[in-house]
């Protein structure tokens, strides 16, 4: 190896956010544990790009795909572990300084404490403001109460397959362990693949009989997608709503083997289905 060349260790110490930097990649905010970005590897509207600040480790939550600067140089640059580490020993990048962070002994792990009929007008307002149906949101999802950092909170719940939730409400977008696609199977021919899960209730809201007529898979994350082929060879037709973005392509073209429908056109220019659904009611 070249002389020149750091070693794999010293490689590791250069800073993320300073690499990032040098790709022109800003943090759109920052704490003193993690700065968070729009994803270099994809496209997105939310910050969903972590870093850890103590631990100088990235995690894409989007595609669900993470590591170290030299993994990261690997993703940006599509390039060899010994091309990223040739990349790093000829940056003047800084190398990385964990902050000193007060220890507490709170607890940040999510618990759930209550599950009830969807109900809080909070909630149900923020449905409203997504465009989605308050009566066809109480088909599938539920309310669920949980502490988190020592609070309690409650959200629009949709329970996922390993016995785990997906939480949202207009300030919280997370998820309990374990976290796992969610699975509507009643036998049908028919399946319908998801993204998220607002665009499953988008679909229900405009078209509940087709959902009712179908089984549903609803990913909650792209890095779910091939725990899902397990189930995908059991279906005829798979109908697929992902997202309009370089990610959601891509997971189109892996699904290529299967009798596959992509349905993206029907929100084209948009982001994906809810986001259409949202601009149609603010018509009316």
């Amino acid at each position: 190896m070249e002389n020149n060349l750091l070693d794999w260790k010293e490689a590791r110490q250069k800073s993320i956010v300073k690499v990032l930097g040098d790709f022109g990649v800003v943090p759109k905010k920052q704490t003193s544990k993690a700065a968070w970005y729009l994803s270099p590897l994809r496209t997105e509207k939310e910050a969903s790009f972590c870093v850890t600040l103590y631990k100088n480790l990235w995690y894409d939550f989007g595609i669900a795909k993470g590591g170290n600067v030299i993994d990261l140089v690997m993703e940006l640059k599509s390039c060899t572990a010994v091309d990223a580490l040739r990349y790093l020993s000829s940056q003047t990048s800084f190398f990385f300084n964990p902050p000193v962070i007060k220890q507490t002994r709170r607890n940040s792990s999510i618990e759930v404490i209550k599950v009830k009929e969807l109900q809080h007008p909070a909630l149900i307002h923020y449905l409203k403001s997504r465009g989605i149906s308050e009566s066809t949101a109480k088909l599938f999802c539920k309310e669920v109460w949980y502490t988190h950092n020592g609070k309690t909170h409650f959200s629009i719940g949709l329970p996922n397959s390993l016995g785990g939730w997906e939480l949202r409400n207009k300030f919280f977008k997370n998820s309990t362990a374990p976290k796992s696609y969610s699975s509507i199977r009643k036998g049908n021919e028919k399946l319908l693949l998801f993204e998220g899960m607002f665009d499953f209730l988008s679909l229900a809201t405009l078209d509940l009989d087709l959902v009712c007529s179908s089984d549903s898979i609803v990913l909650n994350s792209l890095g779910f997608l091939k725990n899902s082929f397990q189930l995908l060879g059991n279906y005829e037709e798979i109908n697929l709503y992902l997202d309009n973005d370089p990610a959601g392509r891509k997971a189109v073209h892996e699904l290529k083997k299967y009798s596959i429908k992509d349905c993206s056109s029907v929100y084209k220019g948009f982001k994906d289905l809810n986001e259409k659904l949202m601009l149609h009611m603010q018509r009316f």
